[in-house]
């Protein structure tokens, strides 16, 4: 029973450790950012997300620990508040994966242009999310009719994963 939901976990962690290494990584090494320094910087924002589940709570502190790695002030007080309502690309790596999990669990099967379709509309609505803790869900909810149509199948997928 617990096997599907362990799958979309483990999932979930391999298309994130996929983004950051070979889309973040390279990025920041081709904009020379000292990688150690940086990730000591932002590891205590990065522990505050992760036990609070909500970016929100980790605004002060991550504009704190980049003003003091060196980055303008004027640069951070525009780009961190932007990105934390715009650049939510885990946010649509989860819902996709979640949308993916409810189909299968009902028993449905979505083509490649389906998922592929899901994904961009899911990349386009995710942003401007609320940075509020299981806020994705809501957008899971809403996005299932278009992909998922069977409502009751969907609830009761729903609630057995909750």
């Amino acid at each position: 029973m617990l096997l599907p939901l362990l799958k979309l976990l483990g999932t979930m962690y391999a298309a994130l450790t996929f983004f950051v290494v070979c889309v973040l990584f390279p990025i920041a090494l081709l904009a020379r950012i000292p990688i150690k320094r940086f990730v000591h910087a932002v590891t205590e924002p990065l522990t505050i997300a992760f036990g609070t589940a909500s970016s929100e709570a980790t605004l002060p502190r991550a504009m704190e620990e980049m003003e003091a790695f060196g980055v303008p002030r004027e640069t951070v007080a525009f780009v961190l508040p932007t990105g934390y309502s715009f650049n939510m690309d885990g946010a649509a790596i989860y819902q996709s994966l979640a949308l993916i999990f409810v189909a299968q669990a009902a028993g449905m099967h979505l083509s490649i242009g389906q998922q592929a379709m899901m994904m961009l509309t899911l990349m386009i609505s995710s942003k401007g999310t609320a940075g509020v803790a299981r806020a994705s869900l809501l957008i899971v909810l809403g996005r299932r009719h278009r992909f998922i149509c069977r409502w009751s199948r969907c609830f009761c997928c729903l609630r057995s994963i909750s």
